[in-house]
């Protein structure tokens, strides 16, 4: 007597090695070498949509700027875990070179995904090109595959969220710069 029995979902052989290759940063920024990785890539913390479970993905930063701290990230398809664990609830921490921050999230736009995708083709050719390579992306592209991929793709800009004012007992407002005057309809 033959029992069958069910296929075994079996991971594409690339899948796996983009696991492991894409995975580094979070690893190193773990072992506190976070500096090591730089601004290119950031790991961000979410909790998983079904599991609940902190999850970590390493993410290629598309912009970085400098002076309000946002990043702009795009997911390689929108199917990816950490973009809909995103979509789910907000990501809870950022790690971006050294720096660890709790984020503030918003979803870029088609626009702003082909913006991003423009910019970091023309300034950083090299990292742009495995880029594309990695997730099958066209190489070189012209201004309407651009568009016509950035429609396919879901993105985040990340900065450090505002603090919380805080109360002291003499009922004045205070943040990280110290006391300040009770704003109005407070």
């Amino acid at each position: 007597m033959t029992i069958l029995q069910p296929p075994v979902a079996r991971q594409e052989p690339h899948r796996t090695i983009h696991r492991w290759l894409g995975g580094w940063p979070v690893w190193a920024h773990l072992l506190g070498l976070g500096r090591l990785v730089g601004r290119r890539y950031a790991v961000i913390t979410t909790i998983g949509r079904r599991t609940g479970a902190t999850r970590r993905a390493a993410v290629m930063v598309l912009r970085d700027d400098a002076a309000t701290g946002e990043i702009w990230v795009v997911a390689g398809d929108a199917r990816t875990g950490w973009y809909r664990n995103a979509c789910a609830a907000p990501a809870t921490d950022i790690w971006l070179g050294s720096r660890r921050f709790r984020p503030e999230q918003r979803l870029l736009g088609e626009d702003e995904i082909a913006e991003a995708l423009v910019a970091i083709r023309r300034e950083q050719p090299r990292e742009a090109l495995v880029q594309a390579a990695f997730f099958g992306w066209p190489w070189p592209a012209t201004a309407e595959q651009i568009r016509e991929l950035a429609g396919t793709l879901g993105g985040f800009a990340f900065r450090p969220a505002r603090q919380p004012a805080v109360t002291s007992r003499s009922g004045a407002a205070t943040g990280a710069a110290g006391p300040h005057p009770p704003s109005p309809g407070s």
